[in-house]
């Protein structure tokens, strides 16, 4: 059974419940468990839709949102027994289509919350992209979100339009 555990982000926009839900599906294996991590934008519990003036905040004005992109690193779970369990290796790149990432081998405890951290640590931040594979979540050619300028990673990329009651569109 899915479970729905939405986070809140409402800093200067005041769209009806902006949020980001993650779907936590387990399924269990013999050598342990598996959890799949479904991340997926909605607004008003419903799916993200980008490339539309469809969103408007108290004064009327509309936003569009043409990227959502976005780096998870640094989950840990907890489980009822109140023990942290850190999965250092799991990073997904999240657009915003969403997408899941399957944590393997855990132990079959029940998990109580799931903690992450938007993009990259220090080190990591400052590595050298170029060791990543072509399918890595930290594959710039990937993700497309590190600085070609200057060494470091884009931790968030929110990009689009918005536009006043009285604009029309071109």
């Amino acid at each position: 059974m899915p479970t729905h555990l939405p986070l809140t982000f409402s800093r200067g926009w005041r769209v009806p419940r902006h949020s980001l839900s993650c779907i936590l599906i387990t399924a269990h294996a013999s050598l342990g468990a598996s959890l799949h991590l479904d991340f997926i934008h909605e607004v008003d519990a419903q799916p993200l839709v980008v490339d539309s003036l469809r969103y408007q905040n108290v004064t009327n004005e509309s936003l569009s949102l043409t990227r959502l992109d976005w780096l998870a690193t640094g989950i840990s779970l907890t489980t009822a027994s109140g023990d942290a369990l850190v999965i250092p290796d799991a990073i997904a790149f999240v657009p915003a289509r969403g997408t899941t990432l399957t944590l393997p081998g855990l132990p079959e405890e029940h998990i109580t919350a799931i903690t992450f951290h938007i993009g990259p640590d220090a080190q990591t931040n400052h590595s050298d992209p170029a060791t990543y594979t072509a399918n890595h979540p930290l594959n710039p050619n990937l993700n497309n979100l590190h600085w070609d300028w200057q060494s470091g990673y884009i931790f968030l990329a929110l990009e689009g339009h918005w536009r006043t009651p009285d604009q029309k569109l071109p």
